[in-house]
């Protein structure tokens, strides 16, 4: 992540996720901060999400 718009697309992906409580992201420290029913989805389900991303693929 290199600038606020990243930041806002990640969060926006993040709290897209089935069981997404609570999404925070930071572009200085380059980490999110998730808060999520287990239940309903994984650490990795929300990781793939944001891998798989149109802001993440390659030209």
């Amino acid at each position: 992540m290199s600038c606020g718009h990243c930041v806002q697309q990640v969060k926006n992906i993040i709290e897209k996720q089935t069981g997404v409580i609570q999404a925070e992201v930071n572009l200085t420290e380059k980490q999110a901060s998730v808060k999520f029913d287990e239940k309903a989805t994984s650490l990795d389900i929300i990781k793939s999400a944001i891998n798989q991303s149109e802001l993440f693929k390659t030209k």
